[in-house]
This record gives C-alpha cells, sequence and structure tokens, in this order.
C-alpha cells in the first residue's frame, strides 16, 4: 500500500512539474512581441512608439518585451502587410495605398485625402470611423488575418519639388510623386503621378525621375528631402487619413496573455496623441530648419489656389463613385461617417483647446474604451 502511494505521489508530482513546465514555455513563449516597419528611426511615429512600448515594457515588469525595427531592416514599405499577416513580425505600419485591394475599405478614406483637417481631428475621426464604424473594414482585416490597432494624425502634405512651381504650366508633364487622391489631383494638373515609396522619394527625386513629390512636412526632415526638394509650394493640400502605425498579426495579439494585451490597449490614447503631436510641433521645427537650407516656401500662384479649391469639391462624390466600382458595399455611408467624425472631432479639438492631457481622454472616452481587443 505504501508503495501504491509513493506512487501515486510521484505521479502527481510529475505531473505538476510538467504542467508548470508547460505553462512557463507558454509565458516565456509570450514575452517577446515584435514590432517592425518601414518608417524612419527619426519619425514621429518611430519616437512616439519607442516611448509607448518602454512605458508598456515598464508596466508588465520587463515581463513583455518589445523588439522593434525601423527603416525597412525587416520589413519594407510594400512587404509590411504579407509580414505581418505570415507572422514574419507580430505587428508593423501598414500604408493602404501599397495594398488597395486587401485594404479596399479603408482606401476610401485614404481617398478623402484632399479633405484638409487638422491632425488632432483627423486622428480621431480616423481611428472612430475605422475601429468603431466600419464593417467593411473589419472584414478586410479579418480576410487577411491582421488587426488594426490604432492610427495617428499627420502633418498637411504640400507640393514639394526640384525646381520652382510658379504656375499651373509649370506642373504640365512633369513627373509627380502622388498616391490616391494626390495621384488624380497631379493627373487633373496635367501632370505624370508616380507610385514611388517614401523611401525611395529622395533618390528617385535626386536622379531626376520625379521632378515634385506630394508629400508631408515631416518628411522634409525624415527622408532628408531638404537635401533635393528646394521649393515648396506652402499650400496644405491635405493629409494621409489611413495612417495605421500599429497593425498586428491577429494570432499573435490574441496569443498574448491578457495582462500584456492590456497594458498595451490601456496606453492607446497615449500612443496615438504622442505620435500625432509629434507631427504637429515637428513641422514647425523642420520648416525652420528647412529654411536654414535654402528650402525656399512660395505661396501658390493664383491658377494653382483655384484649380485646387475646384478640383477639392469633387472629391467626396469621385470618392463614392470609386469606391462603389470596386465593390465595396454602402461606400456612401462610410464616407458620411467619416465627414461626420471630423466634424465631431474638429469641435472636440477646438473645445479642449490643444490640452494634450484633454486629448487623451477625448481618445480613450470616445473610442479606445470602446473597442473590442
Amino acid at each position: 500500500m505504501n508503495d501504491i502511494h509513493r506512487l501515486r505521489r510521484s505521479v502527481a508530482r510529475f505531473v505538476a512539474g510538467a504542467m508548470l513546465a508547460a505553462a512557463s514555455v507558454g509565458a516565456a513563449a509570450q514575452s517577446k512581441f515584435v514590432y517592425g516597419a518601414a518608417v524612419p528611426s527619426r519619425s514621429p511615429e518611430a519616437a512616439a512608439l519607442n516611448k509607448y512600448f518602454d512605458s508598456v515594457e515598464q508596466a508588465t515588469g520587463g515581463r513583455l518585451k518589445i523588439e522593434r525595427t525601423f527603416d525597412g531592416a525587416v520589413v519594407g514599405a510594400r512587404a509590411t502587410l504579407p509580414g505581418v499577416r505570415d507572422a514574419l513580425v507580430d505587428a508593423t505600419f501598414i500604408y493602404d495605398t501599397f495594398f488597395t485591394t486587401e485594404l479596399k475599405s479603408t482606401m476610401v478614406l485614404t481617398d478623402l485625402a484632399m479633405l484638409a483637417a487638422n491632425p488632432l481631428a483627423q486622428a480621431g475621426a480616423t481611428n472612430e470611423t475605422i475601429l468603431l464604424n466600419c464593417p467593411q473594414c473589419d472584414a478586410d482585416f479579418a480576410r487577411i488575418r491582421v488587426r488594426p490597432i490604432a492610427y495617428n494624425g499627420v502633418s498637411p502634405f504640400e507640393l514639394m519639388c526640384r525646381n520652382p512651381v510658379n504656375s499651373l504650366a509649370d506642373l504640365k508633364g512633369k513627373s509627380v510623386r502622388a498616391a490616391s487622391a494626390f495621384g488624380l489631383m497631379a493627373r487633373a494638373a496635367g501632370a505624370v503621378p508616380v507610385s514611388t515609396v517614401p523611401a525611395e522619394v529622395f533618390e528617385a527625386m535626386q536622379r531626376g525621375q520625379v521632378e515634385c513629390a506630394v508629400a508631408g512636412g515631416v518628411w522634409l526632415r525624415s527622408y532628408s528631402l531638404w537635401d533635393v526638394a528646394k521649393h515648396v509650394v506652402d499650400l496644405p493640400l491635405g493629409q494621409y487619413n489611413s495612417s495605421l502605425f500599429f497593425a498586428a498579426n491577429a494570432n499573435s495579439w490574441k496569443a498574448l496573455g491578457p495582462e500584456h494585451r492590456q497594458a498595451l490597449v490601456d496606453r492607446l490614447p497615449f500612443l496615438v496623441a504622442e505620435a500625432t503631436f509629434n507631427h504637429v510641433t515637428e513641422s514647425s521645427r523642420i520648416r525652420a530648419e528647412a529654411q536654414a537650407r535654402n528650402v525656399k516656401f512660395t505661396a501658390p500662384s493664383d491658377d494653382f489656389r483655384s484649380f485646387i479649391e475646384g478640383h477639392r469639391k469633387g472629391e467626396i462624390a469621385r470618392a463614392i463613385s470609386d469606391a462603389r466600382a470596386k465593390g465595396i458595399d454602402k461606400p456612401e455611408q462610410l464616407v458620411e461617417t467619416f465627414v461626420r467624425m471630423l466634424a465631431k472631432w474638429e469641435k472636440i479639438v477646438a473645445e479642449i483647446g490643444g490640452d494634450r492631457a484633454k486629448y487623451e481622454d477625448a481618445l480613450r472616452r470616445e473610442i479606445f474604451s470602446k473597442v473590442r481587443y
């Protein structure tokens, strides 16, 4: 009988030890999360992500380690979606303009780029629209096994050129790096739109392959465009609305323990605010530094301004028509939602008067406390 008891105790200890070992292996397997992106390490998004990930690691007592790579070290701009889908990285920054088939629903918002907005309002409107009010977007992301976690607001895009643009005629026949709605605008202006990933714009412009680029103000520093684009038409054209700077592989996200996942979710308002405020403050600093590097910011010619104003008026109808042609379900509702959210967040931003803490509170209250992660 004693032998039987000893055998039972041995078996129990073995089973308990095996369970503990399995649990330890599972915890270890979930303790590392890999973020890889193509954006420059000195970009506003990278700076915000590093602060955010540092905060998350501290909150978990170092039990969650987040490895980060930028500058396309692991995935280039055109490899981000397949990279995160196939778990080459657990999370990344996705430009939907390079994946228009897979992310056709968020492209509806991207196609509304010329609805110029305050970056803070844009960030709020984009997150609230896509994360809470876009079943079409949910279906697109489910098909590619990716979770959209957070979008940020970006500085306004402007026309940056190697040579002066003194009239609309100066763009006729010129190659212009421009994507989505900006590409259509360039074509309507008589230019030749060229699709070039951000990291390749400097070389393309340096070699004369493109004369101009429609790009964000922070690109002057992030991609060193101030060394080749010496002339900027000082007129905000719009912005990139669907800046998905935190997209996660669905399985990698689910595999995170509840504590680790909650630590990431709790700090999303900080992440969005940090990246967006970075864009706002860095734009002013970069403009001043660009001028010191002999970059000329010149007022738009009357015909160029009139052209932009006229072109912008037809963008909502055009975006709906294009989306319907691509087979997107109820695109008019999606556009109406985004336009309504822009108005809502413009009001919120005006009311808080640039108060960072109040902005984070609004993001948490209106969006991130409601998203089911």
